[in-house]
């Protein structure tokens, strides 16, 4: 789709299971495309906007980025998320 605006920076890469946003390094370039970490990224910070965290199956996609993952950060195969929701913020 086309690209829309940052939202806001004020949440951080602080962890695994963060769920950010991808660009293209400026600003103003997302385009539905996201990334879920694995580890603390925080050189992404006021770079790429966090919108959610994973609160169940952490350990999964760390099981996942083992066995599927590169050095690069580029996956070796496709990998898709299903069965997922959204959670209200009171309980997340």
């Amino acid at each position: 789709g086309d690209d829309f605006a940052d939202e806001t920076f004020e949440l951080g890469h602080v962890g695994a299971g963060i769920l950010t946003m991808v660009n293209r390094g400026r600003e103003d370039t997302n385009n539905s495309q996201f990334a879920i970490l694995v580890d603390k990224a925080d050189w992404l910070d006021g770079r790429h906007v966090v919108f959610g965290k994973v609160i169940d199956g952490v350990d999964l996609i760390k099981k996942a980025s083992e066995k599927f993952g590169t050095e690069l950060g580029v996956p070796a195969s496709d990998m898709y998320v299903g069965e997922c929701s959204l959670v209200a913020a009171d309980r997340a």
